[in-house]
């Protein structure tokens, strides 16, 4: 419904990783030929500032806040997968134990085993593909990633010194079952740390 001095809306552009998704916000445009560069609402202006090749995030700051609330802590698909490989080798465990320093995720009290099951972006999987650091507000990322890491280690050394056996598992390490089951069986069975 295009016609001649119809009035079109702005769109504000919101993405995911892989396209553009063009989402209706008010304001009006002049059914011109050019790009929308300068026109755009201010809202959107302050978040995505196309002039500056430095700013990459291209989600306004509240739904990228909404989208960064979002990621779980608990019961992610890691996380499942480690459970359901110790559930086929019949190994009880408890979750989250809160007196145990960082309260792990699996803790196997008769075995004093403790699975850290980590995603290797948030835990800098050393090696790994995953653990990129965002091309946005750098020094903010490295700053955070450093005190997880020291977080972690702390946590571990913690639990080695109350006599507890550490394994860590990494996210990108479960999307094979079968190799993830015969590894926690060799490490169950190992006495060693």
């Amino acid at each position: 419904m295009c016609g001649p001095g119809a009035a079109l809306r702005f769109f504000s552009v919101t993405c995911d990783s892989r396209r553009a998704m063009p989402e209706v916000s008010d304001g009006e445009l002049q059914p011109d030929r050019g790009s929308l560069h300068g026109r755009l609402p201010a809202t959107l202006t302050r978040s995505i500032d196309h002039r500056n090749p430095a700013h990459m995030d291209t989600v306004p700051p509240d739904q990228r806040s909404r989208m960064m609330r979002a990621i779980k802590g608990k019961n992610t698909a890691p996380e499942l997968a480690v459970r359901r490989a110790l559930r086929r080798l019949g190994v009880g465990y408890r979750l989250h134990v809160a007196a145990l320093p960082g309260r792990p995720d699996i803790v196997m009290q008769g075995r004093r085993c403790i699975i850290e099951v980590r995603g290797c972006f948030w835990h800098r999987h050393p090696g790994c593909r995953f653990a990129y650091v965002p091309q946005s507000r750098r020094e903010f990322w490295e700053d955070k990633f450093a005190k997880t890491v020291a977080r972690d280690s702390r946590n571990d050394a913690g639990l080695q010194a109350r006599g507890w056996r550490v394994l860590t598992v990494w996210e990108c390490e479960t999307s094979n079952a079968n190799v993830l089951q015969q590894r926690l069986s060799r490490w169950l069975d190992s006495k060693a740390e």
